[in-house]
């Protein structure tokens, strides 16, 4: 079993403190409560130090482009994930709309998101800019099951094509993941947090900054015994084991201006995970484990050559390893000691012209090598490969007195096995004076160059190689209108439209098999959402996600898609004191599991499902704040993978001190 902290040890450290941290009480409230309001009034965002959302840079753009400016994006802040009390950032980005996220059971269960109906393959993930995909999986996805929030400023989302920024896998969208950035007097914040499945989290994060040095680093460990991932069967007879997990992570950035027109960032993410698992849908195995490395970093000098132009190299790379370690304890339980590592490293040359306000011209190139090495016990093999890519792109950001904006892209990749591959996209938007409506759009297309396991296989096991297969290529739409209502409410209506072709999939029909291009996609639908702010201590927000899936070849939907997907959340703040209640319902979606006596996939609906969970927040003084949430509150046996459990009725209690 993994080592499993004790709660009450880190509740007594916290506990211990509190009284010299109270005695610094100088009556203002701290940094992490800057949204409470006092007396039933908002702060102003000049008193907090609160960016406006409209005026936020989406740095997944490379340029300056702000919210306000950009057409298909969605952004979380940090106060949103403190608001909610997410531990996981796989837990915020259910409350996105037009995001769907499934997870075989929580505590490191693979959690994979699809944007707008697009496989978990069909997206770029990074963090401060640095591709984090997995290059060794079968598709090279992300897992968020193991990324938390605590380091967190923000998460950009930006939907639809975007291959002309990023190349191959963007086209169904990115996911930029931004880390805090140091700033004003140091200062040290700690974080703890204790409750059901013995589960504890503490972390550390010292940050500072002025003009010419910044930095912010942190560093914690999760842990928790857990629960059975697996479901059990009604007819089981022994009763499952816990699966536990236990995780140590560590971000820095860093920021430092030698002389005026240099500047030079750096950063790193560091996680190493140990994770129980099971070995299938209702399958209990006691002693399967899995143990996850996963390291990214950077490196970026900016030089500001004139006003209107600056110029910057950044190097970066990343790297997951995967060991999998399973011990025969049965007659059909196959002993297991795999290996499986990716990684991605990458250089980039990109030099931005700005006319004022007006336009933005942003050109690179970038290169990029993929190396994966694949170890496997029972076949006794060893596999390295590797592929590498060198892409020329532009991107030119037009602000036409405050009310039109458009960005278009180019790309052209250069790929080492498949040749020349173009990409594009247009996303113009229009703000209407006086009533502030915003008409918006976004048009694309991308690819998505098979993975080196779809290439090269696993060494002709089960996979034999296919050196013929193209690229999936992916052209799509989105309209969509944004509307302030009497300033209390804002409400966003988009419609989405996707054709994929040449989807790469697994071919069976003899042994063993092989990747081909065999599928055609389509995905469309709508996703709204809203904000409603009646009274300056209450806002209301939902979303609502309609979505319909076809593969025209089997003329089936996709598994695990549903076609209704709803969150809602009320925030109710008054003085020192923030409560807030969220609730999702996920709808009926179809899944698939093997079953081992027929020898066959058999396909399953899972149920639609309604999870509340409810959060609040207290600052006992300017330097702590006791934390609390309540998860699935109403109880509900649910599934978001078939035969893999969901945490039932959980609590949760944690304190956040801060020392300056």
């Amino acid at each position: 079993m993994l080592k499993i902290n004790n709660c009450f040890i880190s509740l007594l450290f916290f506990l211990s403190i509190a009284p010299a941290i109270y005695a610094q009480d100088n009556g203002s409230t701290p940094d992490n409560l800057t949204g409470i309001i006092e007396a039933a009034a908002p702060p102003t965002n000049a008193q907090t130090g609160e960016v406006a959302l409209d005026d936020v840079i989406i740095s997944a753009y490379k340029s300056n482009i702000t919210y306000a400016e950009s057409a298909s994006v969605a952004v979380i802040t940090q106060k949103d994930i403190e608001k909610g009390g997410y531990r996981f950032v796989s837990d915020v980005l259910q409350s996105v709309s037009g995001l769907q996220l499934v997870q075989s059971s929580t505590l490191g269960g693979t959690a994979s998101v699809f944007i707008r109906g697009a496989k978990t393959g069909n997206m770029v993930v990074l963090i401060d800019g640095v591709k984090v995909n997995d290059i060794s999986t079968i598709e090279r996805t992300f897992d968020f099951a193991t990324l938390a929030t605590d380091s967190i400023e923000r998460i950009e989302i930006i939907k639809g094509p975007q291959s002309a920024l990023y190349g191959s896998d963007a086209t169904g969208g990115i996911i930029n993941i931004v880390t805090k950035k140091g700033k004003g007097k140091p200062a040290v914040t700690l974080n703890m947090y204790a409750g059901s499945y013995y589960t504890t989290q503490q972390s550390a994060n010292i940050s500072g900054g002025d003009s010419s040095l910044n930095y912010s680093l942190t560093a914690g460990q999760i842990s928790a015994q857990g629960y059975s991932k697996a479901a059990k069967p009604k007819n089981a007879a022994a009763p499952f084991d816990d699966d536990g997990f236990y995780q140590r992570y560590a971000t820095g950035k860093f920021g430092f201006t030698p002389v005026a027109p240099l500047l030079i960032d750096a950063g790193f993410t560091a996680k190493k995970s140990a994770i129980e698992v099971d070995d299938s849908s209702y399958t209990d195995d006691p002693n399967s484990d899995e143990e996850r490395t996963e390291l990214s970093g950077y490196t970026t000098i900016k030089h500001t050559i004139a006003s209107f132009w600056e110029q910057s190299v950044t190097v970066n790379a990343s790297r997951t390893q995967r060991e999998y370690y399973d011990y025969n304890d049965g007659a059909w339980d196959w002993p297991a000691d795999n290996t499986y590592t990716g990684s991605l490293y990458s250089a980039e040359w990109l030099q931005v012209f700005s006319l004022k306000n007006v336009d933005t011209l942003t050109v690179g190139v970038n290169y990029e090598k993929e190396l994966s090495h694949i170890k496997d016990y029972l076949n006794g093999t060893s596999i390295n490969n590797d592929n590498s890519t060198t892409g020329f792109f532009a991107q030119n950001h037009i602000n036409a007195g405050n009310i039109l904006y458009v960005t278009a892209g180019v790309r052209a990749d250069n790929n080492e096995i498949f040749g020349w591959q173009q990409s594009y996209t247009v996303s113009p938007a229009i703000v209407i004076p006086k009533i502030k409506t915003k008409l918006k759009a976004n048009y694309g297309k991308g690819y998505k160059a098979p993975s080196l396991y779809q290439i090269y296989g696993d060494g002709g096991s089960i996979v034999v190689e296919n050196k013929d297969l193209k690229p999936e290529e992916n052209t799509g739409y989105d309209i969509g209108i944004e509307q302030p209502l009497l300033s209390i409410a804002t409400v966003n209506l988009t419609y989405f439209h996707n054709k994929y072709k040449d989807m790469i999939d697994y071919d069976s029909s003899s042994y063993p098999g092989r990747y081909i291009n065999i599928n055609r996609v389509k995905t469309y639908g709508y996703e709204s959402s809203i904000t409603i702010t009646p009274l300056k201590a209450l806002t209301l927000s939902g979303g609502y996600t309609y979505l319909k899936t076809e593969d025209e070849t089997t003329d089936k939907p996709l598994m695990r898609r549903p076609e209704h997907q709803v969150y809602s959340s009320l925030t109710v703040t008054i003085a020192k004191f923030e409560i807030c209640a969220t609730g999702t319902y996920i709808g009926k979606r179809k899944d698939a599991y093997y079953d081992s006596t027929t020898y066959s996939t058999v396909d399953v609906t899972l149920d639609g499902y309604f999870k509340a969970d409810i959060a609040a927040r207290y600052a006992l003084t300017p330097q702590l704040t006791i934390h609390a949430k309540a998860e699935n509150i109403t109880n509900k046996k649910y599934q978001q993978t078939y035969g893999y459990t969901m945490p039932q009725r959980s609590y949760y209690v944690g304190l956040t001190a801060m020392l300056q």
